[in-house]
Order: structure tokens, then C-alpha cells, then sequence
């Protein structure tokens, strides 16, 4: 049986040297900071279209409410 090493040595062999650490730490805050970005885009772009789907829709109620309540004074009058 092999002597089993200490967690710290196998995490600086995953990691390579200890020089290179802050760059991995550097990396990965870049990397969460532009997941976080892309993610803010892309929520404010669905929402932006949702916004214009229904400003579309109010509309097309406005313009059905002002044709009924034209065909509603036509039946009136007569």
C-alpha cells in the first residue's frame, strides 16, 4: 500500500503550482462575474419582448373595445 498524501499536496497537483492559484481564483471570478452579466442580458432581453407582447395585446383590447362600443351605439340608434 501506497502512503496516501495529504489533501493540501493533491489539491496543489490539481491546481498545479501555488503560484498559479491566484490566477485560478481569477479566472473563475471573472467566469461567475460574466455568467452573472450574460444572465442579466438575457433576462432583460425577455423581458423587454414580454413588455412589447403586451403592449401589442393592450392595444388590440383597445381597438376591440372601441369597435364594440361603436357597434353598440349603432344597435342603438338603429
Amino acid at each position: 500500500m501506497g502512503t496516501d498524501l495529504p489533501p493540501i499536496i493533491l489539491i496543489q497537483r490539481a491546481l498545479g503550482t501555488v503560484s498559479e492559484l491566484p490566477l485560478v481564483m481569477a479566472i473563475a471570478v471573472t467566469a461567475f462575474i460574466c455568467g452573472v452579466w450574460l444572465a442579466a442580458v438575457i433576462a432583460t432581453a425577455a423581458l423587454s419582448h414580454l413588455q412589447r407582447h403586451m403592449q401589442k395585446q393592450v392595444r388590440r383590447w383597445q381597438r376591440r373595445a372601441v369597435r364594440a362600443e361603436h357597434a353598440a351605439r349603432n344597435h342603438e340608434s338603429g
